[in-house]
This record gives C-alpha cells, structure tokens and sequence, in this order.
C-alpha cells in the first residue's frame, strides 16, 4: 500500500508528473502521459518487505524508489541517462529519502563508454539497437558510463540483496552477465521484459541458477529460498 506521505510531490498533471518545491516547479513528462502509467511504477510496492535492501534498474525519475523507500531499509536507484538522472535526483531531494543511493550509469556486462540511443519520451531509452525501443527512437544518440552490477554492489560494499527490480528496455541479459556474484546474494528478482525471446533468456538464465520463476505478462519474477541474511 502506497505510504500516504510519498504521494505528495511526484503527481501527474497534464500529461506531466509534476513536482513542486517552494513555489519553483519542475516538469518531467510521464511515460504514456497518464494516470495509469504512473500507477504500474507504484505496484512494485508489493514485492517489498520492512527492512530489505533493493536494486532498481532503470529508476527513470524516482517514482518506483520513492513508493518503496519507506518499507526498504536502503535502496540502490540505477539510472543512465544524464537527463532522467537530473529528475531523479531533485526528487529524491524533495521527498527527503536519505535511504536512497543514486548511481548514474548503465548496467552492462563489462566496465565501458557505451551508446545509448534515446527515446522520445523519457522513458523508453535503451543500449540496444533503436529498432529494439519499446517507444519511438528520437534519432538521438549519446554516450554513457556503463559498468557491472557486481561492481556497483562491491563498491558500495553492499553484503545482501533482498529485491533487484530491472527494467532497461532490452539489455537484461547484458546486465544479468555482469552480475553473477550479485545474484548469488539476491533472494527475489522481478524483471520486466519486452520480448518473447528476452523473456526466455532471462527465464533460463534465472533457473540454471538456481531461482525458481514465475511469468506475470511480460514480467519475469524469481526467488531463491538458500540465500541467507
């Protein structure tokens, strides 16, 4: 359930969420740009425990992180582009979640400068070919720091996962490569896919390692019950 006090300044406004912060306002344009939209980022909620420490891959501009950040002891907001990332970061502010860290870079199997090509909306950018977008490619291209997620977790010195939430539009599978050590210490993934044949990979991928999956749409949700801490 949505903590009431986390709903105060990320509101969608025609066609935009809107934040406010003493008398200045500051506009990002929501996904589809509606109230439903903005809903589904709040609905992760439920994959939250009191006290976890959880991974998000793709935070966008904080509407997942914000909605969990008061049932997760800490949570890790992963967000490439420089733009999202300038929003993500006054929202955090606004909200006053000091549990949250902030990393702006892409998840990829190896440490690199990597193209990024950039949807026309703010969400939607992807690592992958513009052709592999979920929204329509702006024609736009840019380069980002990329890194694992294994080195993320051990410069953060992060000894335990309990949730690792993804979703960056197609390169999952890259990600999930640079992250075998992470994944021997995470007890539930949830990782939203927007194709048949992603969803595979990343179903066989999750079960040779031991997790147990279940499908919900286009969502890949997995647990393994032998992780301790």
């Amino acid at each position: 359930m949505l903590h009431p006090s986390k709903f105060v300044l990320l509101i969608p406004q025609s066609s935009h969420w809107l934040a406010i912060r003493k008398g200045k306002i500051l506009l990002a344009p929501s996904p589809k740009g509606d109230w439903d939209s903005f809903i589904i980022n709040y609905n992760r909620a439920r994959f939250i425990n009191k006290g976890d420490v959880v991974i998000e891959a793709g935070a966008c501009i904080g509407a997942t992180a914000i909605s969990i950040s008061h049932k997760a002891d800490k949570v890790i907001a992963i967000e490439p582009d420089p733009l999202n990332f300038v929003f993500l970061r006054e929202n955090i502010k606004l909200h006053r979640c000091e549990n949250i860290i902030l990393i702006n870079k892409a998840l990829w199997s190896s440490k690199r400068e990597i193209k990024m090509y950039v949807a026309s909306t703010f969400t939607g950018h992807s690592l992958m070919r513009p052709i592999a977008l979920s929204k329509p490619f702006s024609g736009k291209i840019i380069k980002v720091e990329a890194d694992t997620l294994d080195n993320i977790v051990a410069e953060l010195n992060i000894k335990k996962v309990d949730v690792l939430l993804m979703n960056i539009e197609g390169a999952e599978m890259e990600a999930l490569k640079g992250a075998e050590e992470t994944l021997k210490k995470v007890k539930r993934i949830s990782i939203d896919c927007h194709s048949r044949e992603l969803k595979d990979k990343v179903i066989n991928f999750l079960r040779a390692r031991g997790f147990t999956v279940q499908v919900e749409g286009s969502d890949v949700h997995a647990e393994r019950r032998d992780v301790k801490g």
